[in-house]
């Protein structure tokens, strides 16, 4: 039940009571349930391999049993630092099936910030591919933990205390504490019947399972602790969400080490039934090349990515015709994709709740889409505080963001909760938006990053939306720097795409007709890519940028 509580004055609160509380709510119960339904159908595809649902089941049960004899169990931490590819998914479901707590690393980290993750995280057991394009992810490992190949060395390590083995894809190898995958499911010993059953009953939806990293524009990885609850819950209602069914064939370009990864295209395809192409790596030719020869029928992809994919197909041309689903941009534009196609967009995400925590269905009535952020999903509640007082505000009124329910995550790892939490149990989530009379969700931006100019608040989110719809632009922010007489003024930071031209004042002429004067930026400054610092996940980190900005406008030539 949706309740909304709308006189003047009073709260503004979306959502259900938490109500989820189904003690079969467990990845393993999830995995077996999607496995046994259709044994032969295809689950996973990779290099010209198909993966039926059978093999993957087969496949967790062997690395549950090899992590097992490694002496895994409940609680253990287990990285995996992968590409995309089925051994990525063997390895991170057979450790929460034991219930052991998956650690997927990002592979876009620099060895230096992997080792500190593994040290954050107590990752005990580490399943790794020796090398991914340049990045040597063993080698980088063994010049960080040498007596890993020692057979009689102490299995000690100062710098990531808690790692006990590595299992390794890639070769053969297998010294000391360091096994390769085969080996390692060549080891595993005969479990007796039935005890991965009695092992399965004693994991509780409410045993942590998974542990993502997220970027901020500044600081740390955070660790998001999720229990085995919110997992199961997100996977099995994202199809409906996403209107995927079992006669979907599924691509996308989200690293399984991002939630969007493991809920939106891994734990959504596998609940709809409908095989996941997998690309170890995003290439644009490549990935045109898979949904043209797999007959992909829905895609997910950054902008970018899309972007990149549709300057691809002038030199590599490719049959999209089949896409039903794709996010809406130049890419949907050029197949002709109706304005009411399905889409997402009106939904709140957040890697904090795995992904969705307010959202519509994207086939809902397109204005609804277009206009609003979707509303509280069931097991959520959703308000607007006052972002200094943390008071309720009212519907309509403008706030931060807060909520909680039962796909929020346990906390973020080795951080107390007073320091996220509010005194009811609402996550503050940083974001700015207000709820209408309706229950829907409008977010507005993100409330650290608001742009206060001439007494009016300007979200960067908004004029960023607009800079991406010129053509010529490649990268965008949208930044407040100081000044005398307006408090700030809007700043555009921007990276043109090879070949394009463009000036400060064709920008702000072209923003105009989109953008209400105050918002248009005073300054539009170009930069290389290369003068850019980025976070693991793509995103730009605001203090150097801001640094850049500064010292840009207060050159002689600004």
């Amino acid at each position: 039940m949706m309740s909304t509580e709308t006189p003047t004055g009073t709260p503004a609160t979306a959502g259900t009571e938490p109500d989820h509380l189904d003690p079969g709510l467990t990845v393993p119960a999830f995995i077996r349930r999607v496995c046994e339904r259709s044994p032969d159908r295809p689950a996973l595809v990779f290099e010209g391999e198909t993966w039926s649902f059978r093999r993957l089941a087969d496949e967790i049960d062997r690395m549950q049993a090899a992590l097992l004899g490694l002496g895994a169990g409940k609680g253990t931490r287990v990285g995996v630092l992968m590409g995309m590819r089925p051994e990525w998914v063997v390895a991170t479901f057979a450790a929460m099936g034991i219930g052991a707590v998956a650690v997927p690393i990002s592979t876009y980290e620099p060895a230096k910030q992997r080792h500190e993750l593994l040290r954050q995280a107590d990752v005990a057991i580490l399943v790794l591919q020796d090398r991914m394009l340049r990045n040597a992810f063993l080698d980088d490992l063994l010049d960080e933990v040498p007596t890993l190949t020692s057979s009689d060395a102490d299995p000690f390590d100062v710098g990531l205390p808690y790692l006990r083995h590595v299992i390794h894809l890639g070769s053969d190898r297998s010294a000391g504490r360091l096994l390769s995958w085969n080996d390692a499911l060549d080891r595993a010993p005969t479990l007796p019947a039935g005890y991965v059953d009695a092992l399965q009953r004693e994991i509780h939806p409410t045993d942590d399972a998974l542990i993502i990293h997220t970027s901020g524009t500044s600081g740390a990885a955070k660790g998001v602790i999720h229990g085995h609850r919110s997992i199961a819950i997100q996977f099995d209602r994202l199809p409906g969400q996403f209107t995927m069914t079992a006669d979907d064939v599924v691509w996308g370009s989200f690293p399984l080490f991002w939630s969007a990864g493991i809920a939106w295209l891994l734990g959504a395809s596998l609940a709809a039934g409908a095989p996941l192409v997998l690309q170890e790596r995003f290439e644009r030719t490549e990935a045109l090349d898979l949904v043209e020869r797999h007959r992909a029928t829905f895609a997910l992809a950054t902008p970018l990515q899309l972007d990149e994919m549709l300057d691809a197909l002038d030199e590599h041309p490719a049959d999209l015709s089949s896409l039903r689903v794709l996010p809406r941009g130049r890419l949907a534009d050029h197949l002709g994709m109706p304005d009411d196609a399905v889409f997402g967009g009106a939904s709140l995400g957040l890697t904090e709740t795995l992904t969705l925590a307010a959202s519509i269905p994207w086939d809902s009535p397109v204005e609804l889409r277009r206009t609003t952020h979707g509303r509280a999903l069931p097991g959520t509640l959703i308000k607007i505080v006052d972002p200094e007082t943390g008071a309720d505000l009212p519907v309509g009124e403008r706030g931060e963001i807060a909520l909680k329910g039962t796909t929020l995550m346990k906390g973020y790892n080795k951080r107390f909760p007073e320091t996220y939490l509010d005194a009811d149990g609402y996550y503050r989530t940083g974001d700015a938006g207000h709820l209408d009379e309706d229950g829907y969700l409008h977010w507005t931006g993100r409330m650290a990053h608001l742009i206060r100019t001439n007494s009016a608040n300007v979200s960067p989110a908004e004029v960023e939306a607009a800079l991406y719809a010129l053509p010529e632009i490649k990268i965008a922010a949208a930044i407040g720097a100081p000044d005398p007489d307006y408090g700030e003024v809007v700043v555009a930071c921007v990276v043109l795409k090879d070949g394009a031209e463009l000036l400060a004042d064709d920008v702000r002429v072209r923003l105009r007709g989109e953008l209400a004067g105050y918002k248009i930026p005073r300054h539009v400054l170009f930069f290389a890519e290369a003068e850019l610092e980025m976070t693991a996940t793509g995103k730009l980190r605001l203090e150097n940028l801001r640094k850049l900005v500064t010292e840009r406008l207060a050159a002689p030539a600004a």
